[in-house]
C-alpha cells in the first residue's frame, strides 16, 4: 500500500499509520479500533486479535517500553467511561 504525501508516494509504514491514528479525533479513533476488531475477526478461529496477536506483539523484540506503556494505558481505559456507565444503567 501507498500514501501520497505532498508531491511525493511513499510505502505505507506503521509509523505513518500512527502518525493518521494520533491525528484523528476521538470518535475516528473509536472507529479505528472497531475495524481492527472487524478485520480480526474474519481471520481463521482461535487466531483472532486475542491473545494470539497480543501476545505475538508484546513478544516480538521491536516492541519498545514506551509502546508497551501505550498498550497498557489503551487496555487500562477501555473498561471505563461512559460505556460502562451507559452498561450500569441499562440494568437500573
Amino acid at each position: 500500500m501507498k500514501i501520497i504525501d505532498g508531491d511525493s508516494i511513499k510505502e505505507i509504514t506503521p509509523e505513518i499509520v500512527a502518525e493518521l491514528f494520533a491525528g484523528m479525533d476521538a470518535g475516528e479513533q473509536a472507529r479505528f479500533f472497531n475495524h481492527v476488531d472487524a478485520v480480526a475477526s474474519t481471520w481463521r478461529p482461535g487466531h483472532d486479535l486475542l491473545p494470539f496477536q497480543m501476545q505475538a506483539i508484546t513478544d516480538d523484540d521491536g516492541l519498545t517500553l514506551a509502546g508497551r506503556r501505550v498498550m497498557q494505558m489503551i487496555g487500562d481505559y477501555s473498561h471505563w467511561g461512559i460505556v460502562c456507565k451507559i452498561v450500569d444503567n441499562s440494568h437500573a
